[in-house]
């Protein structure tokens, strides 16, 4: 049954938004009780993780490598994000997830408030730094243009390097807009 509902719920994702679809679709899809999404993933987002084969919730991933927030925190974010999306179908989703979170602005407005309260206020709480929101908007815009050259337009010589490399390289970067000096506001 579970495979059953994972099947049914990646045939949805991929072909609707996130949120058009829903537990009863998925349930009726997979010819179970939506009950029982909840009972095996948690809810729709368990279900979307496992569905597009996600090894692990990429919060906790990136919680777990912000770690004692210190220098060096750019190359273990850098490292943990470039594992997830290598470890995981996600690059053959991508498109998708592009699309999907970008087709609505309720979908893009749901999508930006998950990572700024999932993942970004609970970061900039532990920053001993001024402006930390600013500083780790800075650091995801900086991972995620690092994604996209790197597995999207599969840029030269970044994409066939090998990960660690890229994130001795990346890391400091990513260190020096989360603990540097900011510019002064005009």
């Amino acid at each position: 049954m579970r495979q059953r509902l994972i099947d049914a719920g990646r045939e949805l994702f991929t072909a609707k938004e996130f949120s058009a679809v829903t537990l009863r679709e998925v349930a009726a899809r997979a010819e179970c009780d939506a009950g029982l999404i909840n009972y095996y993933f948690g809810g729709k987002s368990g279900l979307f993780r496992e569905a597009m084969s996600l090894p692990q919730d990429p919060i906790e991933v990136i919680h777990e490598a912000f770690g004692d927030v210190r220098p060096g925190t750019g190359e273990r974010v850098c490292l943990a994000v470039m594992k997830l999306w290598e470890e995981s179908t996600v690059q053959s989703y991508v498109k998708i997830y592009g699309s999907s979170i970008l087709s609505t602005e309720d979908t893009f407005a749901m999508f930006s408030g998950w990572v700024e309260t999932e993942m970004l206020q609970p970061m900039a709480e532990q920053l001993p730094v001024t402006n930390p929101m600013l500083r780790l908007e800075l650091a995801f815009g900086q991972v995620i243009g690092l994604c996209s050259a790197r597995y999207i337009f599969a840029r030269e010589p970044l994409a066939s390097l090998p990960r660690e490399q890229v994130a001795q390289i990346y890391g400091p970067l990513v260190d020096a807009v989360i603990f540097g000096k900011l510019p002064a506001k005009n």
